[in-house]
This record gives structure tokens, C-alpha cells and sequence, in this order.
């Protein structure tokens, strides 16, 4: 069932994109919306004056004119009007240009900011894109899903969650507590999965390979760990190759079934390789400067690696760094196949980066929390960011000051593809126990 969202203004920035290489009033240069038509010979415009929506949820004008080469309007003409995923909606699929040759559409903005755009298409012309990234002055509140902490407090089963997984056919998504693997269906019941096999201390980041199988960082295990779909535990190891693991906290799986996790406390990005058993570093992090490194996600064009760090004083009882220090942040890294080079993507985030995900087109999302460490520790604020795809600096999305946000996972099958999951951390002094659990968000942007 679709999710109420609630709108918010809109800062727009925007690019107008015409395949026949005009330029736009007001805004950028155009180019190829796929490329130039050497057959056009008619070109869409803005008409002078024209703007698009402003907010979120409410539709806006945009008027947009057809003319031949000679600069004269083209009257009676079908227009063909689509939006892609995630850009809205549009109150007319096919129009015809009036006496002026132009059109008049009503273009609604998704919710979610992260470029948006509006195609049109008729005979003689080249494609026409109006292309925005929005920016959002309010961010969202999620809604809640399905009653995990009163399923795990009716059992007595202590501890919280954070990370989740959803089966690649997505018809059941996995949780971890401690000593224990939840399986949540797409309506939000909870069931235990029974295991076997090798002993496991707590679950956290966990992900699905193409072949069924759950890996998962079994942080107090110290141990990257594998749960077969016969339900059987395997430990695949313990070391980064050569120094025993500490805190092995997020991964996930590549096309070729190797296993990229961070242990932050090391300060360490790993990754292994299950066909070889092998285990490599593949970046280090000075702790005191850059903190630990926390969430890891793989770009869907196979060109980026981001991770965030976190203030590793508090969790790890090292590093270095004053409690305060605000260490939380995304960094970028070419992808390859040896040692990485990490930058920085926008300002500190707060203390803590954690979970973080790209969705389809390939922007990217990211877990942070801010805390206050006067006159006593308490949580400032729990937010997910969005990182436009091609932009350094981030969005705040989803935001909340009595929870913490400690993953993020877009849905797959019967938990929709454009809901984006939010799992929830309870921690002891800083939230309520009832602070764990699942909460989404209808971004109407498909995952990845």
C-alpha cells in the first residue's frame, strides 16, 4: 500500500536539456538527451518565462514550445510526455501544441531529492529534457513498520537491531539481535530463523549474494561469517590476513561474490574472496583524523566504492580523537582491484556515519548521528543524507531526534522497490528501548 509523504519546499536547481543543442532561458547549456537527431528539424523550448514546481508533492506549470528551423511555431502537433522513476508525475501522457505551438503540463516533483526530469517527444523534433536536483528544506519522518521490538520484548530477547538483509527474490527480509536471526515478511510479522552450525554473538551488516547465501559481520564474534540457505553457520574468518578482526561491522557483496566489509576499530576496509579463502586490506584510516571506517556501498556502474567513518573513542576505547570530534563522514574511492584512495564527500556529519546504500541511478544514501557531549552525551540528531548522483555535497532526507538510524536498505519484491528501510538502534542512555525496529520511507526512487 503507497505511503503518505509529506511535501516540503524545494530549492531547484535547474538544467534544461534539448537534443538539438539550443540553449534555455535562465539556465544552463543544452546537449543530447541521447544524442542529437541529424533528421530534426524542429526544436523544443521553454517558453520565455517559464519555471517548473517549487516544492514537493505540488504541481507546477511548465511551458514548452515547438518550432521549426525557421523559428516559426508548429500548431496541432502530438506531443508525447513521460517521467522516469523517482521525477513525479505529469498530468498528461500525449498533448498537442496549441496556435502557438506550445504545451502546457502540470509536472508534480517526487519526493525524493535527487535529479529529476521530464521528457517530451513528436515527430521532426529531438528529444526535450527538463532536468532538476532538487534540494530539500524539511526533511522527512518515516512512517513505522511492523512491531519488531514488541515481538522481541514478548520473548525477552534483549539487545537491538541494526542492519538488514532482503532475500534476493524479496520475498522475506533478515534482521540480527543478539544471538539471534529474525526473518520479517513483507507485511512486518516476525518470525526466529533457527540455525546451526558455528556459534554467532550479533549480526550486524549482512547482505545476500546472487546464490542465496547470507554473509554477515558477527561484530562481538569477531568473525565474517556466512548463513547458508539450508540454514547452516560458517565462520569464513577472523583475521584481515594477518591481525585478528575487532569489530567487523558492515559489508557487502560484489558481482564476482567477494565479500567488502570494514572493521572500524582496526580501521581497516577488507575484503574476501570465498573462492580462494583469501582476505586483504584494502584502505586503512588514521582513527584520530578520519575515524574508522562504518558503512560500505558499491556504485551500481561498478565505478565507486563509499564508505562512511564514525568517532571510533567511544565504541572502540581508542583512536585518539576526543569524544566530540565530529569524524562522521562519507569518502569515495575509485574502484579497483588493489589499494584505495579515499576523498571526502561533504563536510562532517556528526560523530557517527553508519549504514549507507546506493539506489538505481546511482545516488547515494548514508546513515549519520550527531551528538551533544555537553553539559552530558545526549543525541543532537539521527539523519539519513542523499548524495545526488556527480554531487560532493549531500541532502539531509529523513531526520529524527528520538531514534537512531543505523541502516538503510531499499525494498526488493513485495516490499516494494521504491521504499527505502530504515533499521533502527537502541542504544542504552541515548534512546528509549523501544528504539529498535523498522521504519521506511516511500521514495519512489527504485533501489538497488
Amino acid at each position: 500500500m503507497p505511503l503518505p509523504f509529506r511535501p516540503a519546499a524545494l530549492a531547484l536547481s535547474l538544467s534544461l536539456t534539448a537534443a538539438c543543442g539550443s540553449t534555455a532561458p535562465d539556465a544552463a547549456t543544452a546537449d543530447g538527451a541521447g544524442g542529437a537527431d541529424a533528421n530534426a528539424s524542429w526544436q523544443f523550448a521553454l517558453a520565455p518565462g517559464a519555471t517548473v514546481p517549487e516544492q514537493a508533492g505540488v504541481a507546477g506549470k511548465v511551458a514548452v514550445v515547438l518550432k521549426d528551423g525557421a523559428g516559426k511555431a508548429q500548431a496541432g502537433i502530438a506531443v508525447t510526455v513521460t517521467v522516469p522513476a523517482g521525477s513525479g508525475a505529469v498530468d498528461k501522457g500525449t498533448t498537442t501544441t496549441d496556435a502557438k505551438g506550445a504545451v502546457e503540463l502540470q509536472w508534480t516533483l517526487g519526493p525524493t531529492p535527487v535529479g529529476q526530469s521530464l521528457h517530451l517527444q513528436a515527430p521532426k523534433a529531438a528529444p526535450f529534457e527538463v532536468k532538476t536536483v532538487p534540494t530539500l528544506a524539511t526533511p522527512y519522518t518515516p512512517s513505522a513498520f511492523g512491531k519488531i521490538h514488541e515481538w522481541l520484548e514478548a520473548r525477552k530477547i534483549d539487545g537491538s537491531t541494526e542492519d538488514m538483509a532482503i532475500a534476493p527474490d524479496g520475498s522475506r527480509a533478515v534482521m540480527g539481535v543478539p544471538g539471534h536471526f529474525l526473518q520479517v515478511d513483507p507485511a512486518g510479522a516476525v518470525t526466529e530463523l533457527t540455525v546451526t552450525g558455528d556459534p554467532i554473538a550479533y549480526p550486524l551488516g549482512m547482505q545476500f549474494a546472487k546464490d542465496g547465501t547470507l554473509w554477515f559481520c558477527d561484530s562481538q564474534g569477531k568473525a565474517l561469517r556466512s548463513l547458508s540457505a539450508a540454514g547452516v553457520v560458517k565462520t569464513a574468518t577472523t583475521t584481515d590476513g594477518k591481525v585478528e578482526l575487532v569489530q567487523p561491522n558492515d559489508l557487502t557483496v560484489d558481482d564476482k561474490g567477494r565479500v567488502w566489509f570494514t572493521d572500524p576499530c582496526l580501521g581497516e576496509l577488507l575484503r574476501y574472496d570465498p573462492a580462494i579463502g583469501k582476505t586483504e586490506v584494502l584502505a586503512s584510516f588514521d582513527l584520530a583524523e578520519q575515524g574508522g571506517p562504518n558503512g560500505i556501498a558499491l556504485s551500481p556502474d561498478g565505478k565507486d566504492v563509499m564508505v562512511t567513518t564514525e568517532n571510533v573513542s567511544l565504541l572502540c576505547f581508542k583512536g585518539g580523537a576526543p569524544i566530540g570530534k565530529p569524524l562522521g563522514r562519507a569518502w569515495r574511492a575509485d574502484r579497483g582491484e588493489g589499494a584505495l584512495k579515499f576523498e571526502p564527500r561533504g563536510a562532517p556529519a556528526g560523530q557517527f556515519g553508519d549504514g549507507c546504500t546506493f539506489d538505481a541511478a546511482g545516488n547515494f544514501y548514508a546513515t549519520f548521528d550527531e551528538f551533544q557531549t555537553e553539559p552530558t552525551i545526549a543525541l543532537k540528531a539521527s539523519t539519513v543524507l542523499v548524495w545526488p548522483k556527480g554531487r560532493k555535497d549531500p541532502t539531509v532526507f529523513l531526520s529524527t531526534h528520538n531514534a537512531l538510524f543505523a541502516n538503510v536498505v531499499f525494498g526488493r519484491g513485495a516490499f516494494g522497490v521504491d521504499q527505502l528501510y530504515v533499521v533502527l538502534l537502541a542504544v542504552p542512555g541515548f534512546t528509549p528501548p523501544e528504539g529498535r525496529g523498522l521504519v521506511r520511507f516511500e521514495a519512489r526512487v527504485p533501489g538497488y
